[in-house]
């Protein structure tokens, strides 16, 4: 029994109007309706045939699609509020303001200093420690980037300066003179200005991240579950000779 409901004709007809950007005629519609029901039986045979177990690519589509229809009947609810704020509360690290320094350097380029460079860098140090207000416009080397940063994440910091830089500075203790940091340039003598701690912000601020973060983690949950349904129903035996795993 092959039935054509007025649901089917209407995404024929729509399909028809997107594709020639006009509707179709009567017989156009009658034409698209035939061709419906030629697929849907040709297709009922091939698979009665068994033509889909010999064709991966077609398999894999088939599966795929029904992974897609498993994972939209996880997002078919709308997330109520208490949904929304429980999923927030317990993924703060999805949505924290991560915290910020600014700081300000001073380069020495081993380049051109080689080994000179660590001592001149350690001297530096020393001398800012002992004296932070002294003028440093004419110590270090020239490099592209600016002298003083404004407040920047790790992540940020650390696609300038490289991430071992990154991680020191924000370790550094603020208001000290500390180094020398050796970045993706060279080293660096640094005194972090500021620090912003960063915070977790109000829901309604990332609501709608948080909306569609819920919705994506129900739909891969409803994926899962409509697996493991689908699996107790078979008994899967393993007939194949596995090779040896690789040594480690």
């Amino acid at each position: 029994l092959v039935v054509v409901t007025n649901a089917d004709v209407a995404v024929l007809y729509e399909g028809f109007r997107r594709r020639r950007m006009r509707p179709p005629t009567v017989r156009e519609l009658k034409g698209l309706i035939d061709r419906h029901v030629r697929d849907e039986v040709l297709y009922r045979e091939a698979v009665g045939l068994g033509l889909d177990r010999e064709d991966p690519a077609l398999r894999r589509r088939l599966a795929t699609k029904l992974e897609y229809l498993a994972k939209d009947a996880g997002a078919a609810v709308e997330p109520t509020e208490a949904e929304l704020r429980a999923f927030f509360e317990a993924n703060p690290e999805r949505y924290a303001v991560q915290s910020r320094r600014a700081f300000r350097h001073v380069y020495f380029s081993e380049e051109k200093r080689g080994e000179r460079a660590l001592a001149d860098a350690r001297d530096l140090t020393v001398r800012l420690q002992r004296n932070p207000d002294m003028a440093i416009d004419e110590e270090g080397d020239p490099i592209l980037l600016e002298p003083e940063v404004p407040p920047a994440t790790q992540e940020q910091v650390a696609r300038d300066f490289g991430s071992a830089f990154a991680a020191a500075l924000f370790e550094a203790e603020p208001d000290r003179w500390v180094g020398p940091l050796p970045s993706s340039y060279g080293l660096h003598v640094v005194r972090v200005d500021a620090v912003d701690p960063g915070a977790l912000p109000a829901l309604d601020t990332v609501r709608e991240r948080v909306r569609t973060d819920l919705l994506a983690r129900r739909k891969e949950q409803a994926l899962e579950d409509y697996l493991d349904a689908l699996l107790a129903k078979y008994d899967v035996r393993l007939l194949a000779d596995l090779p040896e795993p690789d040594a480690e």
